[in-house]
């Protein structure tokens, strides 16, 4: 019923996936295909999948139990299992390179725009710490211009303290001088006044 072929099967040479793939072959030859030119889009890693290069055209000839696996017939018309997540008809492949296609696109335009804002948060960053230093740096300004000008100020209250302290000994001095003199003219006028007097005794 399933067309074993019994003399394949019984050839000791075979291994057991050799002789699974001889019996695919009895089963299915002439078999017309429920589903023709799939394309594989990945090689299956299974042991017991037929080895299919990537791009390679396969016709469906029945679907397993399992409602993944499939048996296929390949162009040189060597029948075996597939993974039938691996194949595509030319109108989902179309599609699924376009969706890709579309997918790389959008992940670009996101890319542009998380670049953009990280560069619009770098250079606000910047700004920010440009401000900062800026601010700092006129406050250190200003505390050195209050320091200079708190020393000028200081050599002026000096300076000032010192010239009114010269006024003053000045103005002592010269009040000195002036009692002195004072004194003096004090002393002729009274020797001269002595000398009238014992003259007038005298005459």
């Amino acid at each position: 019923q399933n067309g074993f072929c019994r003399q394949h099967a019984k050839d000791p040479n075979l291994d057991a996936l050799a002789r699974e793939q001889v019996a695919l072959s009895d089963q299915y030859r002439g078999a017309q295909p429920i589903a023709a030119g799939l394309i594989a889009y990945q090689a299956s890693q299974h042991p017991s999948h037929m080895k299919i290069t990537e791009g390679e055209t396969l016709d469906i000839l029945a679907v397993c139990s399992d409602n993944v696996t499939y048996v296929c017939r390949n162009a040189a018309g060597a029948v075996g299992y597939f993974d039938g997540r691996f194949l595509m008809t030319e109108d989902e492949i179309y599609a699924h390179f376009k969706r890709e296609e579309e997918d790389q696109n959008k992940k670009a335009e996101a890319d542009q725009l998380v670049q953009a804002r990280l560069e619009e948060e770098l250079y606000e960053l910047q700004l920010r710490q440009s401000m900062k230093q800026k601010a700092e740096a006129d406050q250190i300004r200003r505390q050195q211009e209050a320091e200079q000008r708190r020393i000028q100020l200081e050599e002026q209250v000096r300076l000032y303290r010192e010239q009114q302290a010269r006024e003053a000994a000045e103005r002592e001095l010269a009040y000195a001088e002036m009692l002195r003199r004072k004194e003096e003219e004090r002393k002729r006028m009274e020797q001269e006044r002595r000398l009238k007097c014992v003259c007038a005794v005298k005459g």
